[in-house]
């Protein structure tokens, strides 16, 4: 029997801990309280790594998306990357600005203008204020003389904020900019144009997490796995060879 347990950042209720068997802690920091939970039953974290190494983990393969992404882009004749995320990074952000730098290198290209980087730090969390961090991004890639010809995003929720406001301010994508975003949320597919992005498999990611855990349950004694699940990249017409604008 699974029982869902939402966590507000106090403690587990001793009647919860005494009542099951192990847990899933799903996209929880490994804070003080999932340490305690470790000491007294089977712990997994899902979309969230053990910098201590003391727990099974599953996370999802974000250089691995990133990759196919980009080399999808430089194949089409892009060399000019730029990258967008709103800051205070959490840890797949984090590691997909990681995968974006890492890519760009191992595909020999020269080290990006640092104006091509926009990770400003955010006011709020709300839409409005992606809305204001990318128009101003937007803003800033006009007035340059040597313009990025693609634009890789930390999440869905910006990309399809880019695409909304350039139409806007008569940026054509993807014949100005190629644009991908990451998550693959539902939206990618209902906007003009579709987003291509980078697809997380949510529900093997579970799997495999139950499947850690029924086994810890069960008495295994291996060592914990850091286990990364491959993304999947899904192109569409948000992305083409580059252009002139």
């Amino acid at each position: 029997m699974v029982v869902h347990h939402v966590f507000s950042g106090n403690k587990i209720p001793e009647q919860l801990i005494s009542s099951v068997d192990g847990f899933i802690a799903a996209e929880l920091d490994f804070c003080p309280e999932m340490k305690r939970i470790a000491e007294i039953h089977p712990l997994v974290l899902l979309n969230r790594r053990d910098s201590d190494n003391k727990s099974d983990s599953v996370m999802p393969d974000h250089y691995n998306g990133m990759r196919k992404g980009i080399e999808q882009l430089y194949d089409m004749g892009h060399r000019k990357f730029a990258f967008f995320g709103l800051r205070t990074f959490h840890l797949h952000h984090a590691e997909r600005f990681g995968a974006y730098n890492q890519v760009i290198s191992e595909l020999d290209l020269p080290v990006p203008d640092p104006a091509w980087i926009f990770i400003p730090f955010r006011k709020e969390r709300s839409l409005n204020d992606v809305d204001h961090n990318v128009k101003e991004t937007l803003s800033a890639i006009i007035k340059m003389k040597d313009r990025p010809t693609a634009l890789i995003c930390a999440a869905d929720v910006y990309a399809l904020s880019f695409i909304k406001l350039a139409a806007e301010m008569k940026i054509r994508i993807p014949q100005d900019i190629s644009i991908i975003g990451f998550d693959d949320i539902r939206d990618c597919e209902n906007s003009v144009p579709p987003l291509s992005s980078i697809t997380q498999p949510l529900e093997k990611m579970g799997s495999i997490a139950a499947k850690l855990l029924i086994g810890r349950i069960n008495g295994n004694v291996d060592s914990p796995l850091g286990i990364r699940i491959t993304t999947e990249w899904k192109a569409r017409g948000s992305i083409a060879s580059p252009g002139k604008w």
